[in-house]
């Protein structure tokens, strides 16, 4: 039996910024927003000139540490647009040219207005987030008066078809060191959580992701089941490593075989089951989600039982050479996961990462 599904294109968001937004390729706010986002079922790419290595998810980012906008307009906004092709950018620019370059707040508004117009001449539909920063230099009164100017050049840009949103990064964020920051400048972990949020309750207000219902990968560290198959299948690590959360952690799953390869996961519970992601083996591999790779799986079916006897198909992915695919179905209450991979498979190999069932209880 099967059931109606659908697979959405990924929402594409590029984080364009300076060091604030670039962190570090392993820590930075790219993994809390991530995480946030999959919860309500939002299916998105991030996408960028740069890599991340985050330990759940493959990403990528536009930010250089130190960079202003005063660069970023002429050197590098128009080609990080044409690599990319977001549908969002999430845009914090500007405390470099005011603490480095001792640019007047004019002209730094005035070089920001101009990379919105280079944005949106790649992308004419393109939805900007322009982050306003916390009142990081409060040794510098120009810098406050930059950050009193990004609002109304918001307001002054945005239009119905490429709306503008301000983003307000400076309540509740404590810029002491030791609390949301590590130097007065840069967020420690409870800051990255505190732009990741912002960002999040942005994209919410215009209806890019929902708010609820706040899902969970039932499907964590669940026991996962190979049934027999017409070959003589041979595994390279353990099939538990694709639910184990991880991506980037070095732990993976292939399996050297000839035939379909079909996989149980008992959930252990009853849930309403709404969102799956796979992060196929060249995910971590590859320098961006958008590069293809006969490692990635080329066809698969997702089907879900209530009783471990009737199995619906909700999925069915042929024709995949992507690092990362995700589904959208009509919610449906289950118990038991199966993952199905169908042959031939390139040099009789089959590998993931990651497999993530997103559910609510039922």
């Amino acid at each position: 039996m099967s059931i109606p599904f659908t697979s959405t294109s990924p929402l594409r968001v590029m984080c364009l910024g300076d060091s604030i937004t670039a962190m570090f390729p392993t820590q930075n706010c790219r993994e809390p927003l991530g995480t946030s986002l999959r919860s309500v079922g939002c299916n998105v790419d991030f996408v960028g000139a740069f890599p991340d290595t985050l330990l759940t998810m493959a990403s990528c980012y536009s930010a250089i540490w130190g960079i202003p906008a005063m660069i970023v307009n002429p050197s590098y906004i128009s080609s990080w647009m044409q690599q990319s092709t977001p549908d969002v950018v999430l845009m914090l620019l500007g405390i470099n040219d005011i603490q480095i370059y001792a640019q007047a707040p004019d002209a730094t508004i005035a070089n920001l207005s101009s990379i919105i117009g280079k944005i949106r001449a790649v992308n004419p539909s393109v939805h900007i987030f322009l982050g306003k920063y916390p009142p990081l230099r409060p040794d510098l009164p120009d810098f406050a008066v930059l950050n009193n100017l990004i609002p109304g050049l918001a307001a002054s840009l945005s239009t119905a078809t490429s709306p503008i949103v301000l983003v307000d990064h400076g309540p509740n964020y404590n810029i002491a060191i030791g609390a949301d920051t590590i130097d007065g400048i840069h967020p420690s972990a409870s800051g990255l959580v505190k732009y990741a949020n912002n960002w999040f309750n942005a994209l919410v207000s215009q209806g890019l992701a929902a708010a609820a219902p706040v899902l969970s990968d039932v499907a964590l560290n669940k026991p996962v089941n190979a049934l027999p198959s017409t070959d003589q299948p041979i595994d390279i690590g353990s099939l538990s490593y694709i639910v184990n959360g991880g991506i980037n952690d070095g732990l993976y799953w292939q399996r050297v075989a000839t035939a379909d390869q079909t996989f149980e996961i008992d959930l252990q519970g009853s849930y309403i089951i709404s969102y799956f992601e796979l992060n196929h083996f060249g995910s971590s591999l590859l320098p961006s989600v958008d590069v293809s790779s006969p490692l990635n799986t080329l066809a698969y079916q997702i089907q879900l039982s209530s009783d471990n006897n009737s199995w619906s198909t909700v999925a069915n992915m042929t024709n995949n050479s992507l690092g990362r695919t995700a589904h959208i179905i009509t919610p449906m209450v289950a118990s038991y996961v199966r993952l199905i991979f169908k042959a031939p498979f390139y040099l009789n190999l089959i590998g993931l990462r990651e497999f993530r069932v997103m559910a609510v209880p039922a």
